[in-house]
């Protein structure tokens, strides 16, 4: 189409194109700057390329991992309900994933509901009976854990 309309840009595009991209002596007299350009292409090309297949691929096969995360980031937020969400959701997808289950009775405590943490920190018990959670407290006796939002 700029042919058609301006056929003179076109020819010094390309008049342009020929005495610098492509002539040998420009290129032998400053190939170090146009290596070290087309490296630093090369590798933001590398990095969009694996950035857009790893975010391809999450919308086919969620990861439990990013999963986990989000729901740890948003019980360090204080938003204890939308951890609960998260780790439910995680759950369904992998029912015997620990942590999510170790998250999901701290998530519950937190809410006050200390009948739903217990059930899943036994639940921890169940897969793996020397975690950690084995030494809570609520575990042992679960009124005697105090309450995080006194009112």
């Amino acid at each position: 189409l700029g042919f058609l309309y301006r056929p003179q840009w076109v020819l010094k595009w390309n008049e342009l194109g020929r005495s610098v991209l492509f002539n040998d002596a420009y290129v032998l007299l400053y190939r170090r700057r146009w290596g070290l350009l087309l490296f630093l292409a090369a590798i933001l090309f590398f990095y969009s390329g694996f950035n857009n297949i790893a975010s391809s691929r999450a919308q086919f096969r969620p990861s439990s991992y990013l999963d986990l995360w989000e729901a740890y980031r948003v019980y360090r937020g204080q938003n204890f309900a939308g951890a609960v969400t998260r780790c439910n959701e995680l759950l369904k997808r992998e029912p015997n994933n620990i942590n999510a289950w170790v998250l999901l009775g701290s998530s519950w405590v937190s809410l006050g509901r200390k009948d739903m943490a217990k059930q899943a920190w036994e639940h921890v018990l169940s897969m793996d009976p020397d975690h950690p959670v084995k030494r809570s407290m609520i575990l042992e006796n679960p009124g005697r854990m105090e309450d995080p939002n006194p009112n």
